[in-house]
């Protein structure tokens, strides 16, 4: 960083690399370092990247799940998974929705790998809407089976999503196509989308509260943690990210949850645990004072159909929290 006057400059770079001792055309010199150099703009500030024959196949790949989403949106290959969250008494107290996609050739792509791609190739904003109908849908056939979830559905919504002025009339839409009580729906926002986009969310999120939809902060603790954005935005919901379950085991991995739990408890938002893998973890988290949980330990993501019989089950006998 440099400064101009007293205020500070952030300079970065990105760094595309070639071995220009290969016997090679001019054309393709300038294109692979080009695609080094894309892909050291793509990790982020400050970055060197070294071209080779496995970078290529890579991008190519890339390019190529790119190009095929909205086809896969059209012919149905996308789909919703939905994993319960439980209470302290082991009942269901709502659940989160997962987007999946089962991929014609390659069969299910990671959603690490594509929703990255839907974010740079301008394509999430439809695919998040068609995740925020389909969410709503699966509620409407919940009760159509006289299934009832308690509590609230939450879906993740991207930064790209949260940028969009659309996002609240998208939500009022889909709950009013479906005659869902908006009080059933939770939006999920990582902690780095609403600070990097805080004069933005503001306006949105409010937005979204009046209309009785639920915001909840996902992977707490984990981006650009600020205290003031918790009191500056109307938040509802914090979840403690799996990396502090799985540190549990330590004094100081105790004390950071205990401080999440009491920040939440202070602001009157709920705190969820999730990552639960075992009953040792949440022993712990019982002991500290979260009340609410979600993680394998209670269920895996479910496909629509299984989750509904999860549901039935789990509202006729409770899990075994203690």
């Amino acid at each position: 960083a440099y400064f101009v006057g007293s205020q500070p400059v952030n300079l970065t770079f990105q760094l595309g690399i070639i071995d220009v001792s290969l016997p090679d055309s001019a054309e393709n010199a300038l294109y692979r370092g080009y695609l080094a150099m894309q892909e050291a703009i793509r990790k982020g500030s400050n970055q060197a990247v070294f071209f080779d024959d496995l970078l290529e196949e890579q991008i190519q790949r890339d390019r190529d799940l790119e190009d095929a989403l909205p086809s896969a949106l059209e012919n149905n290959e996308f789909s919703l998974h939905y994993q319960p969250k439980v209470d302290a008494n082991g009942q269901c107290c709502g659940a989160e929705a997962l987007l999946r996609w089962h991929h014609g050739d390659q069969g299910l792509i990671s959603p690490a790998i594509f929703i990255p791609l839907a974010e740079r190739s301008g394509f999430m904003p439809k695919l998040g809407a068609w995740v925020i109908n389909e969410a709503c849908a699966f509620l409407g056939r919940l009760r159509e089976q006289n299934n009832h979830l308690p509590g609230r559905l939450s879906v993740n919504v991207s930064p790209w999503q949260l940028r969009e002025e659309t996002l609240p009339s998208t939500l009022q839409s889909a709950l009013q196509a479906t005659a869902i009580p908006a009080p059933q729906i939770e939006i999920e926002l990582t902690e780095s989308a609403l600070v990097d986009s805080l004069v933005t969310a503001r306006k949105q999120l409010q937005a979204i509260r009046e209309l009785g939809v639920s915001i909840a902060v996902d992977d707490f603790g984990t981006g650009y943690s600020s205290l003031a954005y918790l009191q500056d935005l109307p938040l509802d919901v914090l979840k403690i990210d799996k990396q502090f379950v799985d540190n549990l085991d330590s004094t100081r991995g105790q004390q950071l949850v205990e401080g999440i739990i009491n920040i939440g408890t202070v602001l009157d938002m709920t705190v969820v645990a999730e990552g639960i893998e075992d009953r040792t973890q949440l022993s712990a988290l019982c002991a500290l004072g979260c009340q609410y949980f979600q993680g394998y330990l209670f269920s895996k993501p479910l496909p629509e159909e299984a989750f509904g019989e999860w549901l039935r089950k789990n509202l006729q006998t409770p899990l075994t929290t203690s």
